[in-house]
């Protein structure tokens, strides 16, 4: 199992979505935590659906206006379960479908919050 993490600033842009794509083929990953992405809630399903087809997602858009964190999985390889989420971190639980091994990964965004 492979997971990634990438500080994608301005991630409503198509060529962005095809660098992650290109990433997460070229990687073999099957989990990948995108930070500081600027997107609009709404736009999610779109850009999954059409750049990550059969990926689901989580995100902290409704903890903190615009968003920070948006968290994409392969769910034929894994199970994740969100614990908690917060403006500046996703705390999920992790699971490997073929060896059944389970992990806590939390992804973090750091900011300052005013």
């Amino acid at each position: 199992m492979k997971i990634g993490f990438w500080n994608v600033r301005c991630f409503n842009r198509p060529l962005k979505h095809n660098g992650v794509a290109h990433l997460i083929k070229n990687n073999h990953l099957c989990l990948l935590g995108i930070l500081e992405t600027k997107l609009h809630a709404p736009t999610i399903p779109h850009i999954i659906h059409r750049s990550f087809p059969g990926w689901c997602q989580t995100n902290n858009f409704d903890a903190i206006t615009g968003g920070r964190i948006l968290v994409i999985w392969n769910p034929a390889v894994i199970d994740l379960h969100p614990e908690d989420i917060s403006p500046q971190v996703i705390h999920c639980r992790v699971t490997d479908k073929s060896s059944r091994l389970s992990f806590y990964a939390s992804l973090l965004m750091g900011s300052i919050l005013l």
